[in-house]
């Protein structure tokens, strides 16, 4: 895991005879701007140098998120340290905790059914006969209409089918409690802290320390559920993640967070504009929490490392309080 406290970028060119290359690359530094613009500029140098004997190089790199990122260095402001633990604030604002060595599930219930191979089926044979009546008919007209009833009655029993399928959001958490209960319990030596979020479920695993790329974690992601975009990140970033405070459009802020993108760094006036939004969103944000405890499983004893971020986490999330979940 490697969240640097400063970015600097560099700009280096040269001209040769033919055209003009130039090249901008980042830099990253935990002990001073001086020292992240003496990296940016030694990897801008590096990759000239490249250019310059001709191996392609990207002229300028991407401000990415967290989310979009092919890796290390996580380009996010550092609010807080403790220890190995970083607080850090996301793209859209929200504070966010980071741990190299905790593992933590996140467990997305959210419905984001599409369109099923049933459905499918279903909605070709609807237009398929509608498709039939209009060409018996002979009639353009009347073959178009037919598809467009054809396309509309699709829709209508897509939807009707996913509405009598569909689970609610609390059926949903409560299997997956159940699945994160029955894993702890199976597996000796395991314990588990579950969360309840908006739309899902947040689990600490606590009888002992993990790194990102451990095959337990793998198994342990699979059986609980985990969000497919979560673990891809915890393995690329090296480390696991969790959302302290409420993301805006859950408390009523529809403004993004500003100046757009809100990837780190930001300077100058822009600075001034994020900070003014930050400040309007903190204020509305403490009245919410970003998870609440429900329950504990496993036999497994309480690592004292871990032990300590939970305490963290607790405090920094809301989770013990009775604050509405956002």
């Amino acid at each position: 895991m490697l969240i640097p406290n400063y970015w600097s970028e560099a700009r280096l060119q040269h001209r040769g005879p033919k055209k003009q290359i130039t090249i901008r690359r980042w830099g990253w530094s935990d002990a001073s701007l001086e020292a992240a613009t003496e990296h940016a500029k030694q990897r801008a140098s590096e990759a000239l140098e490249l250019a310059i004997r001709g191996e392609k190089q990207v002229s300028r790199e991407r401000k990415v998120p967290y989310n979009g990122a092919d890796g290390i260095p996580i380009r996010e402001e550092v609010l807080a340290r403790y220890d190995d633990v970083v607080v850090t604030r996301n793209s859209y604002g929200a504070q966010c905790l980071n741990v190299p060595h905790v593992l933590i599930a996140d467990i997305d219930l959210e419905d984001h059914t599409t369109l099923s191979v049933r459905d499918c089926l279903v909605g070709i044979a609807i237009i398929g006969l509608n498709m039939a009546a209009g060409l018996w008919t002979r009639s353009i007209l009347v073959f178009v209409g037919c598809l467009i009833l054809g396309i509309v009655g699709l829709a209508i029993v897509s939807f009707v089918i996913r509405k009598l399928t569909r689970k609610s959001m609390a059926e949903r958490k409560a299997i997956a409690r159940q699945n994160v209960g029955n894993y702890a319990t199976e597996n000796a030596g395991w314990s588990v802290r579950i969360y309840e979020t908006p739309n899902g479920l947040r689990v600490f695993a606590t009888h002992r320390l993990f790194e990102s790329g451990d095959p337990e974690v793998a198994r342990f992601f699979h059986a609980c559920g985990a969000d497919p975009n979560y673990r891809r990140m915890c393995d690329k970033q090296k480390c696991f993640r969790a959302r302290l405070t409420a993301k805006p459009w859950r408390i009523g802020i529809q403004d993004h967070l500003r100046p757009q993108p809100g990837v780190w760094p930001v300077l100058g006036e822009k600075l001034k504009i994020r900070n003014a939004w930050i400040e309007k969103y903190e204020k509305r944000a403490g009245l919410f929490a970003a998870c609440h405890y429900i329950d504990s499983a496993g036999r497994g004893p309480n690592h004292y490392l871990v032990q300590r971020v939970v305490e963290l986490h607790d405090r920094l999330s809301g989770a013990m309080t009775q604050l509405p979940l956002a």
